[in-house]
């Protein structure tokens, strides 16, 4: 039987970046807190997220929801 493979699973990079943006967005913050964060979470302060571990966005995220008041 010629079965079909499963479909690798969605890591949903793009909605945790686009989460990103608007938690940066509402939290405006400076280029040098931006810069220490990104540096923290992504390795670099000039990280491009689209080319991020996974695990390291969501912990991004997750830290820029606190900071914003958000649940995490």
């Amino acid at each position: 039987r010629g079965g079909s493979q499963p479909a690798p699973p969605t890591d949903h990079r793009a909605e945790i970046i686009t989460e990103i943006r608007h938690l940066l967005a509402d939290l405006k913050p400076t280029d040098a807190e931006r810069a220490a964060w990104s540096a923290t979470y992504l390795g670099r302060p000039d990280a491009n997220p689209r080319l991020a571990d996974v695990a390291a966005l969501t912990d991004y995220v997750k830290f820029l929801r606190v900071r914003a008041g958000k649940a995490a």
